[in-house]
């Protein structure tokens, strides 16, 4: 998706001066948006570039700091404002210092800068945009994803052309449900779009010739990298993800990395690690490689995998269809438990329950598995069964 970072590159705005908020320039852009009121709030629709004239309004400092609340608050892209005497002279000290605190883009540009090309040259970005990403995509989608598949001509030329034949791992990142995220319409999908942009900014200049696919809650990076970097890769996305997560609290990201290949046409195998790796994450390990599942490699290696699937739903039961029947999700419960060490205390701060209602639902897990979670053996069965259980359904 184009972001405000791109519009440095147009024509019409370069001669447009970066006055604040360097470090939101991944905010995904939508379409331009010309604000003529002292208030906006009802026409944006999220992703906006906000262009402001100063005409016909008197902008004050109030007016201005609260057009910029309206903008954050309906996850907008930025602002280009006019600078001139008679309008808007300069901005003022309050309005930078917020946008820099809140990384919202803020562009100012010279009177004689024509708004019909600013317009013009946006809209053209994002078609541009959206039918270059479209013609990619499929070819990415069909280099991720193909099994025991001819590669079609258009696939050979995009592989030549990217030169694929060198080291790369698939990454998958796992976003939230936009349901989980608010309930206002759109604003989910903006942040999560906005985060995404974030991940795959960063990731490209560590890794520039990394590409990258998102369907649905997913996003695909293809990176190109040396093994002795696979551990800066790891790292890197942990940090993006608490970097992220401080923006957006409720933004709970996972990620998993499969192993690197050089025949560009084993990379399906990548994305099929990448996917196993991504089921076993949990709390305090959100990114998790392939090659450091150890003993877990050796089940993508079994054919029938419903077989594996079956060994754990036959100790996870019970469990699984009370949560199906309650809505409960004691399963969940269970996994934090295992992996805080059984620790009451701690796992209630994961899960953001009273310590005392905690108690109670390990009683009731332990009554519906027939198990004692004191005994060692137990603990270790039921936790690799949890592993299993999400390493089959990726």
């Amino acid at each position: 998706m184009a972001c405000v970072k791109d519009l440095l590159e147009l024509d019409s705005l370069r001669h447009a001066n970066l006055a604040a908020g360097r470090g939101g320039l991944y905010r995904t852009i939508s379409w331009p948006n010309v604000a003529q009121t002292p208030s906006i709030r009802e026409w944006l629709v999220g992703g906006d570039v906000i262009i402001i004239t100063g005409i016909g309004v008197d902008y004050t400092v109030d007016t201005l700091l609260g057009i910029l609340r309206e903008a954050l608050e309906a996850y907008s892209a930025c602002l280009i404002i006019y600078l001139c005497d008679d309008y808007i002279p300069a901005l003022p000290s309050e309005i930078l210092s917020e946008a820099n605190e809140r990384n919202f883009p803020i562009f100012t540009i010279p009177w004689d800068t024509l708004i019909a090309n600013m317009v013009r040259d946006i809209s053209q970005l994002l078609l541009m945009e959206r039918y270059q990403n479209e013609a990619r995509d499929q070819l990415i989608e069909e280099l991720l994803f193909r099994f025991d598949t001819i590669p079609s001509e258009s696939l050979l030329t995009f592989i030549k052309r990217q030169q694929l034949a060198a080291n790369h791992a698939v990454l998958i990142t796992e976003w939230p449900e936009e349901e989980t995220l608010e309930n206002r319409p759109g604003r989910a999908a903006i942040s999560r779009q906005q985060s995404s942009n974030l991940l795959c900014q960063k990731i490209r200049e560590q890794f520039p010739q990394t590409l990258y696919l998102e369907r649905q809650q997913f996003t695909y990076l293809l990176v190109r990298l040396e093994p002795d970097r696979l551990e800066e890769l790891s790292s890197l996305c942990t940090r993006l993800f608490q970097n992220i997560q401080a923006r957006y609290p409720v933004m709970n990201i996972h990620a998993g990395i499969g192993q690197l290949y050089k025949d560009p046409l084993q990379l399906c195998l990548s994305t099929t690690e990448a996917r196993k790796a991504l089921g076993l994450c949990h709390p305090g390990h959100e990114v998790v490689r392939f090659d450091e599942l150890g003993l877990y490699q050796l089940l993508i290696e079994i054919p029938d995998q419903s077989r594996v699937r079956e060994f754990a739903v036959s100790h996870l039961k019970p469990l699984l269809d009370y949560d199906l029947e309650s809505g409960k999700n004691f399963l969940r419960t269970l996994e934090v438990y295992l992996h805080c060490n059984c620790s009451i205390n701690q796992t209630a701060q994961q899960l953001f329950v009273h310590r005392n209602t905690l108690s109670y639902q390990i009683e009731r897990i332990q009554a519906l598995l027939n198990v004692d979670l004191e005994s060692a053996e137990i603990r270790n069965t039921l936790f690799n069964c949890l592993k299993i259980f999400r390493f089959c359904q990726k």
